[in-house]
């Protein structure tokens, strides 16, 4: 049976399933489907969705967070940022994520530029792990200390969304089909908070080209030899793109992991300022000046608390855990 085919035989076995009132049944047949199919939208939300409003469903496959590996770098944090309160309230996220685990927090506060203002805090941190983390960024996971001694084991440099294939100035230029990992961004309407996924959820997905610069962990000599180019990009955009898709052409090993979930309050802004750096960065790599953005992230499955979206992530995982025990 070829994939398409057997995606289909599990969507539709869910279906019945739930019509029939056995949602664990349909769970894993939907968990089934997305993994045969691991950038279908609709069953991710499908699978989302029903795990948020049956909240029992996937609690008794449940492990306990891994908080005991043992962190063999040290750890900063560099953030730049002009507000004092933002600052705080992301620093205390990252506090709070890695519980015990020592970590040194690195402020820039007269950043020129994005890439400038990492360099500076580059040469100020003493971390053999370095976050660049934007100050609206709120570590939704615990344990993110293992989660990232397990990245580095095999990456180099670990975001949270991603492309496989960097086809234009935005890391979804190509469509969703190619973008990796997943994020929470909040509606401004309603306060809500959207989980936004874009693959099935591996652990570690490497092979990336570009990643988003909302966080960034990198080896230290890797973000050393790589260099933020704080002269192109002497403003707040492209900077990302440009230090990940160059990492990856270096040879490094570049990936995300979805053990990490961030909450962002930011949707991006795309522009004047934005396309004035995305000529640069198209000259630069001799990137065709003609194009158009991908579709913006999938729909989103709305949460109304941090404590459901973070509960039916887990459960997300343990429902996928049962049919590949390769995801944590």
């Amino acid at each position: 049976m070829d994939a398409r085919r057997d995606a289909e035989s599990h969507r539709r076995a869910a279906v019945s399933l739930l019509r029939a009132g056995d949602f664990a049944g349909g769970a894993t047949h939907l968990a089934r489907a997305w993994r045969v199919n691991p950038v279908d939208d609709a069953v991710s939300v499908a699978l989302v969705s029903l795990l948020r409003d049956h909240p029992g469903i996937g609690s008794e496959q449940l492990q306990a967070v891994d908080a005991t590996a043992v962190m063999p770098v040290t750890l900063s944090v560099v953030i730049c940022s002009i507000d004092a309160v933002r600052f705080e309230a992301a620093c205390q996220s990252y506090a709070v994520a890695l519980g015990a685990w020592p970590v040194e927090f690195v402020g820039i506060h007269d950043a020129q530029s994005l890439a400038e203002g990492y360099m500076r805090g580059l040469a100020r941190c003493s971390g053999e792990i370095v976050i660049f983390s934007h100050d609206d960024v709120g570590v939704l996971s615990p344990g993110l200390g293992p989660a990232l001694v397990r990245a580095f084991s095999s990456l180099d440099v670990v975001g949270v969304v991603g492309t496989t294939r960097l086809t234009g100035p935005a890391w979804g230029w190509g469509g969703r089909g190619l973008g990796r990992g997943r994020i929470v961004q909040p509606d401004l309407s309603d306060g809500s908070l959207g989980l936004h996924s874009l693959h099935f959820p591996e652990p570690l997905t490497p092979g990336l080209q570009a990643l988003d610069g909302l966080f960034l962990a990198v080896s230290r000599n890797v973000a050393i030899g790589v260099g933020f180019d704080a002269v192109t990009f002497d403003g707040f955009h492209l900077y990302d793109l440009d230090f990940t898709f160059r990492a990856a052409a270096m040879g490094y090993r570049v990936g995300v992991s979805q053990e990490i979930l961030l909450r962002h309050d930011s949707i991006g802004e795309f522009g004047q300022s934005w396309a004035l750096y995305a000529e640069r960065f198209r000259s630069k790599f001799g990137l065709p000046s003609i194009g158009h953005s991908g579709p913006p992230l999938p729909r989103g499955v709305r949460f109304s608390s941090v404590t459901s979206l973070v509960d039916t992530v887990r459960r997300v995982h343990a429902v996928c855990r049962s049919i590949d025990p390769g995801i944590r």
